[in-house]
């Protein structure tokens, strides 16, 4: 593979990626496979290959020290096929109720983190209230990051997997706003010395009425 691969390079550091979806389930056994793979090939065949650990910067630093005039490509990648007569599409228009999901938790979690900021820094605040923040960012944040994958926010997985990426963005909203909403509102009366029996809430509904989001008095 790797004598293959490198017809098609301009130099003598052929990348190979390691690891796949579920392939760091068992990370001990992956890497002591990896282990035995790297010292076989430099063991047998050091004369000729060299195999070892590398990091995006190593192998940027040692393709560069080629010097090599690389040239300029325009055109796009997309669609491709990874396997015979099955195409990869529609990353960037396909479930676009997911992506538009997606965005809007992005958009909370990124302003939560910087309200959520002001309170970690607050000498006043308790250490109960900063806990409460530290858990509600990562709780989102987990949901955040499985949103990113491959097949969530560019809506290539299948209908019940879209489904569940539904459904764990709202788990993100609603671990959020809680704390999101409290903090708003301690904010809105710090800042003009109001005060009010109400809540600050956020409407999860769109395109609705009063009725479906009251306002919540104490």
């Amino acid at each position: 593979m790797a004598i293959d691969r490198s017809n098609h390079y301009k130099h003598n550091e052929v990348l190979v990626l390691m690891g796949c979806d579920f392939q760091y389930i068992d990370s001990a056994h992956h890497y002591q496979n990896m282990d035995r793979l790297i010292s076989y090939i430099n063991s047998n065949f050091g004369g000729q290959y060299h195999a070892q650990y590398s990091t995006p910067s190593d192998y940027v630093k040692a393709v560069h020290s080629y010097d090599i005039a690389w040239p300029t490509r325009y055109d796009d990648m997309f669609p491709y096929a990874d396997i015979e007569h099955q195409y990869w599409t529609g990353y960037f228009t396909s479930r676009p109720n997911n992506k538009a999901y997606i965005r809007e938790l992005s958009h909370q979690f990124h302003s939560a983190t910087q309200m959520y900021s002001l309170t970690a820094i607050d000498q006043t605040a308790t250490q109960a209230e900063i806990d409460n923040v530290i858990d509600t960012k990562n709780q989102v944040l987990d949901k955040m990051g499985i949103l990113s994958h491959h097949d969530a926010v560019t809506g290539t997985g299948k209908q019940r997997t879209a489904d569940d990426y539904s459904y764990k963005a709202w788990q993100g909203v609603q671990a959020n706003n809680p704390t999101y909403s409290q903090h708003i509102g301690d904010k809105i009366k710090s800042m003009t010395n109001l005060e009010s029996t109400s809540e600050w809430l956020q409407c999860e509904m769109t395109n609705s009425t009063y009725r479906d989001c009251p306002i919540a008095a104490k």
